[in-house]
């Protein structure tokens, strides 16, 4: 007999140290809280090791800290066993209660030593163990219940010498008493619940929560998918058409932002370039103004070389001018002077000198006689001729100052006309330099203008755009022509490769598809067994088996042999009856060498769970190989898919491109038109601004020409007026000079007068004497006449020796000098023309090195304008936020012949193009996403904000048709609702498959009261299951025949084929739409258990009291019946549970707890007690007080001492 005989408490529970001994009834009395429910959870710890499940309230200390306190806390269960007692020590390790099976009787003194002191160390426990076996710590609760109740699956032999019971299924034997001490209500529900959960850890059930989850979107789903495949009346899929119109849009915008950045790049490339251009214009513009100054400069020079020269030249022309006049007016001077005359009388000087002397000497010769008289003359005359000599002396003086008074007064004035000639020469020169340059400038602006008209003729504005633009237009048609080509090679390339992919998928999936066949085929036969299976199993129920069972023992050794399972053993309604002997319709046959032929509901239970492991083997490699098929495809389509996705891509992007050249060949031509409509309205404008220039610069020539002849006219004036003055000036001087000398030679005859008055005085008074003394005086007087004659020829020649002095050196000077002159006025004119023509023709190369930097500067000014403009323009669309898209930041150059201006008009109209067709891309996305729902199956998003959004929208739809992902969808959804059908199925069959393991144990408690009844006034109690009322289960339970009649054909149905299957595939649908709204309409409902399939029912029949079937038991007779009635059902609750594990080791006892009993009768409390007792079952209640003290083995009474310690008193101990 094996039965838990003792537990001992040791500092545990709030008690010291007491054995309570458990080899019989035991009944614990005490007041409330006095620790009764501490003891019988102690016990139920045994059985069920299960902190959780000991009904300890959540504001009590837990399991381990209450009972287990301290290191030297002890519970000790004392087991019997036909091996001797064993002991089980609980003690605490780690924090939590652990284990140790020591093989020996509980001592006491193991613990507690003779002091009462109780050790925490398991070496000493050990040594006062005196060799008994202990085992290590077991810390596991399901290792400690697999050792205690036998299970040899988990339990190494070690272990073997500790077992209560010898089953791995013994989890109902602590569940069910574990069960009946936590409730205390009897009612159908509770007793369904009992006896379902002592089937397992939890109640078998079906997660409708996994299922409302996986059917939550089925309407969904099959609204999202079905779309796709309903056809208008072309024949066409409105969808599908709304898919592919968004794709082409989203390839357009592709192809346009790739148009859009690369026009970004080639603007950087451009913006790039121009201002590194503009830096190079703006110095060359430097230069060439530097240049431009320079040349002025030289210019400026050039000129005041050619004004210092045709000065100094001026200067010597003014000189030879002068001298010119000066030999003229000498040359008139000198003939008014008859200057021949005195010249030749002047020639003759010494000859009158010779005379002269001749003359005196004869007057000498005429008057010796007469000295005295001639001397004293001659001296009175030498008087008057020396005071008349001293007289002209100084008069000569006088005149010769008054020449060098004249000569200076006309050098002065010369010098002043000079200077003033210069001046005005030089303040005239800038005016005249400068009213010349004008006339220069406007004659090259008139030049430059009538060269601009001739090249005008020739001028073809915007010719390089419009090359650059034709070449694009030849480009264009050489890119159609490549496209045309490429999207021709790409779909060969796609074929190529899609025909690649499919051989091999074909070759990659045709050993799967066999594999799965034949473990398809495995599935089929598996499942037929088994349904087979659960349909003996359903039909247990009244069948000839439970006869059998109930009626006749070891009836498989005889009539089992021999009997039909499928049409005999497990049929109903044979209405089966004892016979003596082995006969069977009258005949009696050997059947010791017969095989067994029938197989028991458990023999059945165990082959189904074999084949149900078999099945789920199969099932697991079937899906293995799906796995692996699906693996392989999907492991081609990584290897393929970015490979044709890319072709694909190329090749839609290719025929965007190609659908956009007629549209840009459109472009282009109406540039070019443009263009030419500019060129013409450029050449007018230009021709009439260089014809209205043409007239400006005549204009402004007639005006240059008459300011340079009034400057010229104004400088003659002022040379002029000079001139007046200087002659003026020189005429007065003369005049002034003519009157002084008039007054000296007026004084001069005056004093000659007197002089000659005197002499001819002396004269006759010496003729008078020389006569009177007899001279000869007509001969004296003929000889001084003659002699006077002389002398006043020399007087003659003398006053006139300056003259022919200044003749002579006039003539040396002047006059010889006259040719000289003239070929150096000459010269002087040849040099004055050469100098201006050399200075015209300087001035004009540089006037023209001018014009032609000037031009330049002007291009150059009008190229940096141009750079600047393009720049600024470039610039304002990099900052204009509605138009410069993100990506021109991080823009990389391309190189371009396009201008910043022409990449911005560009990228303005391809941006504002790629706009419209945005707007029109995302109007087609909305009339696309307006099919679809919040939560739509494929997961599209259905509220678009921002622009990226919209195209995320259109490349993840793109995917999706490229890679066929809705076949995906559909083959998918389609399986997993057909697996959702067929895991309904599963289940529902599952759970009632436990349905008739319920309905046996009602079988079974039923036949147990039947024959151990011990109680008169209980003449019967009866269990029964009814079907469920419960809608759901009622539709899973259609779903399931659905399946089971169609599940050879569930692996193919397509529910969203359009073939003549529809009434099918249309069942399947109705089914899971029922399903998923009766789902939808129970939110809460979370499981569908075992309990929702049949309803349990009480029959109590008490003398003759007859309840009927109910669903409650209340009010059955007194409360001592009510109280009776539920422990005998407890009890029989627990004995179908340990009869079933009996069979192979039936001597044990176990315990079952319950409070309740002292309300019975005290003839009902023995009876009870028997009821247990006879099931092997030991009863255990407690109460205030004691009654029946009879009946019990043991009676304890709990008592708390001045320290709130629990002391248990063993009242009675009987044997």
């Amino acid at each position: 007999m094996r039965a838990l005989r003792k537990i001992i408490f040791i500092n545990s529970a709030n008690i010291r140290y007491t054995e309570v001994k458990l080899d019989g009834n035991v009944h614990f009395i005490g007041t409330q809280g006095v620790g009764k429910s501490t003891l019988l959870r102690a016990i139920l710890f045994f059985y069920n090791a299960d902190k959780l499940h000991l009904g300890i309230p959540k504001e009590m200390k837990s399991f381990d800290e209450f009972y287990l306190p301290h290191a030297n806390s002890y519970m000790v269960y004392e087991v019997e066993h036909e091996h001797g007692p064993f002991c089980i020590l609980v003690f605490r390790s780690s924090g939590r209660a652990c284990y140790r099976f020591v093989d020996a009787a509980y001592k006491k003194e193991w613990l507690v030593d003779e002091h009462g002191e109780v050790t925490s160390e398991f070496k000493v426990i050990r040594e006062r163990l005196g060799g008994a076996y202990m085992s290590k710590i077991i810390d596991r609760y399901e290792q400690y219940r697999d050792i205690l109740y036998g299970n040899r699956q988990t339990v190494g032999k070690e272990f073997a010498r500790f077992r209560l019971l010898e089953t791995n299924s013994y989890q109902n034997i602590p569940r069910s008493i574990q069960n009946v001490f936590l409730n205390s209500r009897l009612d159908a529900d509770f007793i369904k619940d009992i006896i379902i959960r002592s089937m397992s850890d939890e109640e078998a059930n079906i997660d409708l929560g996994y299922f409302r989850r996986q059917v939550a979107d089925f309407e969904q789903e099959y609204k999202d998918i079905s779309c796709w495949y309903k056809l208008n009346q072309k024949g066409e899929s409105l969808v599908r058409k709304q898919a592919d119109a968004v794709v082409k849009s989203y390839h357009e915008l592709l192809y346009m932002k790739q148009q859009i950045e690369d026009l970004c790049c080639e603007l950087k490339y451009a913006e790039r370039v121009a201002r590194e251009k503009l830096p190079l214009v703006e110095s060359r513009i430097a230069e060439m103004m530097q240049e431009q100054d320079r040349q002025k400069r030289l210019v400026s020079e050039i000129q005041q070389k050619h004004d210092a020269e045709k000065a100094t030249l001026n200067q010597e022309q003014g000189v030879l001018n002068d001298k010119m006049k000066r030999l003229k007016e000498r040359k008139e001077y000198y003939s008014a002077q008859q200057i021949e005359t005195v010249m030749s009388r002047c020639a003759k000087e010494q000859g009158v000198k010779a005379g002269l002397d001749s003359l005196k000497e004869n007057l000498a010769d005429l008057t010796a006689r007469f000295n005295d008289v001639t001397s004293k003359y001659k001296t009175l005359r030498q008087n008057i001729v020396h005071q008349q000599e001293s007289f002209q002396h100084a008069q000569q003086q006088r005149i010769l100052l008054e020449e060098q008074e004249r000569q200076k007064t006309d050098e002065r004035l010369l010098k002043a006309y000079n200077e003033a000639r210069i001046e005005i020469e030089q303040f005239f020169a800038e005016k005249i330099a400068e009213a010349s340059n004008v006339i220069d400038s406007v004659k090259s602006e008139q030049n430059d203008c009538e060269k601009e008209l001739l090249k005008l003729k020739y001028l073809v504005p915007f010719k390089e755009e419009k090359e650059s633009l034709n070449q694009q237009l030849n480009e264009l048609q050489l890119k159609e022509k490549e496209l045309t080509g490429k999207i021709s090679s790409l779909a060969s390339d796609i074929n190529r490769v899609q025909a690649e992919y499919d051989k091999k998928e074909t070759e990659a999936t045709a050993d799967y598809q066999r594999r799965s066949e034949e473990k398809q085929a495995e599935i089929e036969k598996y499942s037929e067994q088994i349904a087979s299976i659960a349909r003996l199993l359903e039909r247990t129920k009244g069948s000839l088996y439970e006869w059998l069972e109930e009626n006749k023992t070891d009836w498989e050794q005889n009539i089992g042999k021999v009997i039909n399972e499928e049409k005999v053993l497990y049929q109903t309604g044979l209405h089966p009856q004892k016979a003596e002997g082995a006969s069977l319709y009258g005949v009696k046959l050997d059947l010791t060498d017969l095989p067994l032929n029938v197989r028991k509901p458990k023999q059945l239970q165990e082959e189904n769970a074999n084949l149900e492991k078999e099945l789920k083997l199969a099932k697991d490699e079937w899906h293995q190989i799906q796995q692996q098929q699906e693996k392989a495809i999907d492991e081609l389509k990584r290897q393929f898919a970015p490979q044709i996705k890319e072709l694909r891509q190329q090749k839609s992007l290719a025929e965007t491109e190609l659908r956009m050249i007629p549209q840009q060949r459109k472009a282009f031509a109406v540039r070019i038109e443009d263009y030419e409509a500019k060129a013409k309205q450029i050449i007018e404008q230009q021709q009439q601004e260089l014809t209205s220039r043409q007239q400006e610069l005549a204009h402004r020539l007639s005006s240059a020409q008459s300011a340079f002849e009034k400057v010229n006219t104004d400088k003659q004036k002022q040379l002029n007026g000079a001139e007046k003055k200087y002659n003026d000036a020189k005429a007065e001087n003369v005049k002034t000079h003519a009157e002084r000398i008039a007054t000296v030679n007026t004084e001069t005859a005056i004093a000659e007068q007197n002089a000659e008055a005197e002499m001819l005085k002396l004269k006759q008074q010496e003729m008078d004497e020389l006569k009177g003394r007899g001279a000869d005086t007509t001969l004296v007087e003929d000889c001084k006449a003659k002699i006077k004659a002389a002398e006043d020829e020399l007087r003659f020649i003398d006053e006139h020796r300056k003259l022919v002095y200044d003749y002579l050196r006039d003539k040396e000077e002047l006059f010889d000098q006259e040719d000289n002159l003239k070929n150096q006025k000459k010269t002087l004119s040849e040099k004055l023309m050469q100098l201006n023509e050399k200075y015209q023709q300087r001035k004009q190369k540089y006037d023209q090195q001018i014009s032609s930097i000037g031009k330049e500067l002007t291009e150059r000014g009008d190229e940096r304008k141009h750079l600047n403009e393009e720049l600024q323009k470039a610039d304002r669309f990099a900052h204009d936020e509605n138009l410069c898209p993100p990506m021109f930041a991080e823009a990389k150059e391309k190189q371009t012949l396009r201008t910043p201006g022409q990449a911005v008009d560009d990228l303005t109209g391809i941006i504002v193009q790629r706009q419209t067709r945005h707007n029109q891309f995302k109007q087609s996305v909305n009339v696309f996403k307006g099919n679809f729902s919040v939560k739509n199956t494929f997961s599209f998003r259905t509220e678009l904000t921002i622009d990226e959004d919209y195209l995320d929208f259109a490349n993840n739809l793109d995917d999706f048709l490229i890679n066929n992902k809705l076949e995906e969808y559909r083959r998918r959804t389609s399986e997993r609702y057909v697996d959702i059908l067929a895991r309904v199925s599963k289940e529902m069959g599952e759970l009632t498959r436990h349905e008739s393991y319920v309905d046996k144990i009602i079988h079974d408690i039923n036949r147990d009261f039947k024959e151990r009844n011990f109680v008169g006034v209980i003449k019967l109690i009866a269990l029964q299951s009814v079907p469920s009322t419960d809608k759901m289960v009622q539709l899973m339970k259609r779903i399931k025949e659905f399946n089971d009649d169609n599940q050879f054909a569930m692996g193919e149905m397509n529910l969203f084929s359009t073939i003549k299957r529809d009434e099918l595939n249309q069942k399947a649908v109705s089914h899971l739409l029922d399903f998923m709204k009766s789902l939808t309409d129970n939110p809460s409902r979370q499981y569908l258990t075992l309990s929702d399939l049949f309803q349990l029912q009480f029959r109590i029949i008490e003398n003759d009291n007859d309840t009927g079937w109910a669903d409650k038991l209340s009010h059955v007779g007194s409360e001592g019946t009510d109280t009776l009635v539920k422990a005998m059902i407890n009890i029989m609750l627990i004995n179908v549970f340990k009869e079933k594990v009996s069979r192979r080791f039936g001597d044990f006892y176990i315990h079952c707890m319950m409070d309740e009993i002292g309300k019975l009768h005290p003839q009902n409390v023995k009876g009870i007690l028997d009821f247990a007792n006879a099931r092997n079952i030991l009863l255990i209640n407690s109460s205030p007080t004691t009654y029946n003290v009879s009946d019990y083995r043991y009676t304890y009474l709990l008592q708390k001492d001045g320290k709130s310690k629990t002391i248990v008193y063993p009242l009675i101990s009987q044997k």
